[in-house]
């Protein structure tokens, strides 16, 4: 059963896609934890992102499309499904997926700009395991310390508000006709985001139409 969250940055798809990986027993695929696997190992795609987040910009889609094409080879890991969050960002996108792969299920998390902002600019994340944590609704239990591996946590470099606010256009602009593309297949459900992660999860698994 392959499964798609979407929805701006900072309305929890990372985390509400852990947690349904975990509930279901099968890989969560994050193209921002691909490209920061490459920009860690100074790798030919790893330069070129690392040069468009320092930016603000988003990664040209044909760049995005063979990251996960070429991820998405291992087919043993993925013979139960996935849970992909942060791809596809655009209509060229889920129309290039499709030519090697398709989703069962796709959920909107909804929220609007004004949280989506106020979140992200609270957001730190681990730069062992990635884990994100919120100092407002998911703080760490030990103040800027990871809870998994201990390391300390930091802040990355395109949360800011300049940033975030140019990321929110180019989510409007490309990636909500996503919204209707899917609602048209029959595969789209919509939970409110701006509940506390607790909530969203149960929300989502409510809409697991496989039980």
């Amino acid at each position: 059963m392959n499964i798609l969250l979407i929805g701006p940055q900072g309305c929890g798809k990372g985390t509400q896609a852990s947690l349904l990986a975990n509930h279901l027993d099968i890989p969560h695929i994050s193209t921002g934890d691909i490209f920061r696997k490459n920009i860690a190992l100074n790798t030919d795609l790893g330069k070129i992102v690392n040069n468009l987040v320092k930016k603000g910009e988003l990664v040209p889609d044909d760049i995005v499309i063979e990251a996960v094409k070429s991820y998405l080879k291992n087919e043993q890991m993925f013979e139960f499904g996935f849970i992909m969050d942060g791809f596809p960002r655009t209509i060229y996108q889920a129309e290039k997926f499709e030519e090697f792969s398709d989703f069962d299920l796709v959920i909107l998390i909804d929220v609007s700009d004004e949280v989506v902002i106020k979140r992200i600019v609270s957001r730190k994340t681990c730069p062992n395991c990635s884990k994100v944590y919120n100092t407002l609704t998911n703080p760490p239990k030990i103040k800027d310390r990871c809870d998994v591996c201990g390391q300390v946590l930091t802040i990355r470099a395109d949360d800011n508000k300049e940033s975030i606010q140019k990321r929110l256009e180019s989510y409007h602009l490309q990636t909500k006709p996503l919204i209707d593309y899917y609602k048209k297949k029959g595969i789209l459900r919509v939970v409110d985001g701006e509940n506390s992660a607790e909530k969203v999860f149960e929300q989502i698994k409510e809409n697991l139409v496989f039980g």
